[in-house]
């Protein structure tokens, strides 16, 4: 059994995702049939599945992930990695030139070894080549194939930016070799990876379509590789700072006549090899993005002044006089380039500054260096020319006759005070963004604030339904609600961070009482919780709101114990998306458990049947310490158990539960929404009266 720990990829039929063994000794990564997924496609989805797992086990090689375990209920585990090129693009924007070139490279190794046993990868592009544990290339996420048989591969489930034309047109009977037809075929696709990654998504996207790029779907890219008169423009116009070599290498992959390719992935590498292009870094990590969660912090930890956040090792500061507006910051999570080109991270237009002057990184141990990149003036640290050296705190760093000092502070990145709220301390970072505890001057009380990863303003419409939503739903007032405070965005160094700001409830979440317990939470707190979470969701339904994903993560507390709902963002007359949603693209497997039927079902007249259902399942672990179905076993048997099999009774598990409470919560269980309380009232008023009756009094009939 495995735990989930991170997403890598969730698709319309299939996800993978990270995750580790209870004793975490041991992590793993896990592909799957996707939650949702309808019953008729399920068999077709394994067996696409079990066919990569064969894939997979004739391939031994270090760039190709390893698979570790086919379970029959349609789980693939194979080595651990941290995720994929297109989430790692997500994060730095671009790749610098060197890293690229050390992709390639080892994308290049792991195809030779494809090619040279007549396979191909038949879907290589960001989202199917992953990163390691130790930051290395694998290969992974196939479609595969044999190249000498006569079927085009399965089209992959994610969007594809490029393949090769001979793939879209048929193209004349070619006289290659098999292992040359594959080899032309995912180099292809591997030139436009290397595009992608030196010109980041957006740039990338813009050099297909100047004029606008058009709806996300393969149709559009795929016909523009299908037509053999599409052409890109000179690529040495585009990436205008990328070296001559890797241009060239890039444009001997990505033409649209096979015959003008290499035929072998080893000739691709040895070119990129001889070419000083290469360096000994390694690829930025992402496992800096799983970070455990800290312990809650109380009121009484708020200082009287600001505090910088600290989350690894130092900031650099670049101080040009003793002005902070002059100062240049840089976080310790990547390098950065000093020059004069529009690209680089610190722009200095100055005549005795070269193009790329410059770099300064953060080393593993903490400590910054800079190097020259072979500028036209040498810098100087303390008055000593160099081309390599240490920056200490308050030393003089002189680039082109401009001193700057050096200033190192606490903590992996500045976060600017937003919108009047000092930050006051990390709370808990993930995949969804980080929170901070924060003192909100206004109003001189404690405030949460949600700041949101960068991929949140990608999705244009879930952008737009955020700002509609954020004056309707800050005025919803209900004792059981979290407060709202406000949300946006604030620009720094032309970037927006978007953020949200709500009540901070220092008495932490449900699940983090019941995981404290080695058993059963009370029964009289679980049901003034229940009560309590049942008034807030009457609110939202009498304002016809739906919240959709109610979990025990978002079950808060107050110091004295009220129970308070958050992590949502109410929508009206139309599809409801929640703040979780909205920002992550689907739900965790961990969270299904507690969503009704009809959710995972993709039903899209819900109500507030599906909130009650979640609310009872909530109560349902709180009271038996584990959920009404088991999540630590196949998203295939999980999705069939949720929508087909009887939740056990929870005094199987849990003797001291009432009759009557049990009744309410399985009441509440019913597969079909109509037999469930006909709204949050209704069985707020069932939970009420089971804290005011006897063992002895009889439950109330069940409507049916």
């Amino acid at each position: 059994m495995y735990t989930r720990i991170s997403d890598i990829r969730i698709g319309r039929e299939t996800v993978v995702w990270r995750g580790q063994s209870a004793d975490k000794a041991r992590k793993v990564s896990v592909k799957e049939p996707a939650p949702g997924l309808p019953p008729a496609d399920l068999p077709r989805v394994i067996n696409q599945l079990e066919r990569e797992s064969r894939f997979l086990e004739q391939l031994k090689h270090d760039r190709i992930v390893k698979p570790l375990q086919w379970e029959e209920s349609g789980r693939l585990v194979f080595e651990d990695t941290q995720g994929s090129l297109d989430r790692l693009l997500e994060r730095e924007g671009k790749l610098d030139v060197d890293l690229v070139a050390r992709v390639l490279v080892d994308c290049l190794a792991g195809l030779a070894h494809l090619h040279e046993r007549k396979l191909a990868h038949g879907s290589l592009c960001a989202t199917s080549v992953l990163i390691g544990a130790s930051c290395d290339i694998k290969l992974g996420d196939f479609v595969g194939y044999r190249v000498d048989q006569s079927h085009a591969p399965v089209a992959p489930e994610y969007l594809l930016k490029y393949k090769a034309p001979e793939l879209l047109t048929g193209g004349a009977v070619s006289t290659d070799s098999p292992e040359v037809r594959a080899a032309r075929i995912d180099l292809y696709a591997l030139g436009f990876l290397g595009c992608e990654l030196l010109a980041g998504r957006g740039n990338f996207d813009r050099m297909f379509w100047p004029g606008g790029v058009p709806p996300e779907g393969n149709a559009n890219w795929l016909w523009w590789h299908g037509d053999a008169a599409k052409e890109l423009p000179p690529l040495e116009s585009i990436l205008t700072d990328v070296p001559r070599a890797m241009i060239a290498v890039l444009k001997l992959l990505i033409g649209k006549n096979p015959a003008t390719r290499p035929k072998y992935a080893r000739e691709v590498a040895a070119l990129l090899e001889d070419s000083d292009l290469l360096s000994n870094r390694k690829l930025p990590g992402l496992d800096n993005e799983d970070k455990p969660k800290p312990k809650p912090a109380s009121v009484a930890d708020l200082p009287a002044g600001r505090q910088v956040v600290v989350v690894k090792k130092t900031t650099l500061e670049l101080w040009l006089g003793d002005d902070e507006i002059h100062a240049v910051r840089f976080p310790a999570k990547k390098h950065a380039v000093i020059g004069k080109l529009d690209g680089c991270r610190f722009r200095i237009p100055h005549a005795d500054i070269s193009d790329k002057h410059a770099m300064v990184v953060c080393q593993d141990t903490g400590h910054w260096w800079v190097y020259d990149l072979n500028s036209r003036t040498r810098f100087r640290v303390d008055g000593v020319e160099s081309t390599a050296a240490t920056l200490p705190d308050g030393a003089t760093l002189e680039l082109a006759g401009l001193p700057f000092r050096v200033r190192l502070v606490n903590g992996d990145e500045l976060l600017p005070d937003i919108d009047k709220f000092e930050i006051v301390k990390l709370l808990h970072h993930g995949q969804g963004g980080e929170l901070f505890l924060t003192r909100w001057r206004a109003k001189s009380r404690p405030a949460a604030l949600r700041v949101f990863p960068a991929n949140f303003a990608s999705d244009i419409e879930g952008l737009r339904r955020f700002l509609e939503r954020i004056p309707e739903a800050g005025k919803m007032r209900h004792p059981n609600l979290v407060a709202l405070y406000r949300g946006g965005f604030v620009t720094r160094n032309e970037q927006r961070t978007w953020y949200l700001a709500t009540e901070y409830l220092p008495g932490g979440s449900l699940r983090d009482r019941f995981t404290k317990l080695a058993r059963p939470m009370p029964v009289d707190e679980v049901l003034r919780a229940g009560i309590d979470i049942a008034a807030a969701l009457t609110e939202v339904a009498d304002r016809r709101f739906v919240h959709r994903n109610v979990n025990p993560a978002c079950i808060l507390f107050t110091a004295d114990g009220t129970a308070k709902l958050g992590d949502f963002f109410l929508l009206r007359d139309e599809v409801v998306q929640t703040l979780h949603q909205i920002t992550q693209a689907a739900a965790p497997q961990g969270e299904c458990v507690y969503q009704a039927p009809e959710v995972l079902s993709g039903t899209k007249s819900l109500t507030t049947a599906c909130d009650v259902y979640s609310l009872a399942a909530c109560l349902y672990e709180a009271l038996t310490r584990q959920p009404p179905f088991n999540p630590d076993q196949g998203m295939v048997a999980l999705y069939d158990q949720i929508q087909e099999r009887p939740v056990e009774h929870p005094r199987k598990h849990n003797l001291a539960i009432p009759d009557r409470l049990a009744d309410a919560i399985m009441w509440a269980l019913e597969k079909d929404p109509d037999r469930r309380p006909k709204s949050p009232e209704a069985f707020r008023r069932e939970l009420q009266e089971s804290l005011t009756a006897t063992p002895t009094k009889p439950a109330k009939p069940r409507p049916t």
